[in-house]
């Protein structure tokens, strides 16, 4: 089985604090990968890291055979640029703009004749999301189950490898969390996508075929 993500001898230390520690383990391509643990285990920090929005202390993260580390800030943002989906737990949606226009924000510097292609894919992700009849709602105007749909729909518009999702239905009551996990799940699975989500929630994590267990800042339990 192809791995999207190799992780080896990964670490992360705060000035004398170490969040993790000697990390090592790789996550299956085309599948749903959950990272579990309690508040403070390191979940969030590993996540900065396979992003490549932060830098490990030692060791070395793959995406899709990239290796991170090493990369200038260009180099990293094109990797996430063209590989990596990013979900956060706060939809960081721009309050001024539509929901179209928020979902087109990741590509906004593509020239024009990728723009119109961009433009119909766009609205066919919020289609794909349920929101095709609130393509010009601004945030403000969305419930928050509809604005985590709007930033599903953004991490897929330029078609990554691997879709990173922090705690997706964190600020979610439990039924609008259930159906954007639903929801994130089917569409990962029909753009083959690689999900890795973040949780703290054993009923999210059992529907993963793979659950990696955060304990202190290590790999307690790797279950497949």
């Amino acid at each position: 089985m192809t791995n999207a993500i190799q992780v080896a001898n990964l670490s992360k230390q705060f000035d004398t604090v170490s969040v993790l520690r000697d990390l090592s383990f790789s996550i299956p391509a085309g599948k749903m990968s959950a990272i579990v643990g309690r508040s403070g285990s390191g979940k969030s920090t590993l996540l900065s890291l396979l992003s490549g929005l932060d830098n490990p202390t030692n060791g070395s993260v793959s995406i899709d055979g990239v290796e991170l580390s090493g990369l200038s800030e260009a180099e990293l943002a094109k990797v996430r640029r063209e590989r990596i989906g990013i979900v956060f737990q706060g939809f960081h949606l721009i309050p001024s703009l539509d929901a179209l226009a928020n979902v087109l924000l990741p590509v906004a510097f593509e020239d024009k004749a990728k723009q119109a292609e961009l433009m119909d894919y766009a609205k066919l992700l919020l289609d794909e999301v349920e929101l095709g009849h609130r393509l010009h709602h601004r945030p403000a105007q969305l419930s928050g189950g509809e604005q985590q749909r709007v930033a599903i729909a953004r991490s897929l518009i330029h078609r990554p490898q691997v879709l990173l999702a922090d705690e997706p239905t964190g600020n979610l009551d439990e039924s609008t969390g259930k159906t954007v996990m639903s929801l994130l799940r089917k569409i990962s699975q029909e753009h083959g996508t690689t999900l890795v989500v973040v949780t703290h929630d054993a009923e999210i994590a059992k529907q993963a075929e793979q659950r990696l267990h955060l304990s202190n800042g290590e790999i307690s339990d790797e279950t497949n």
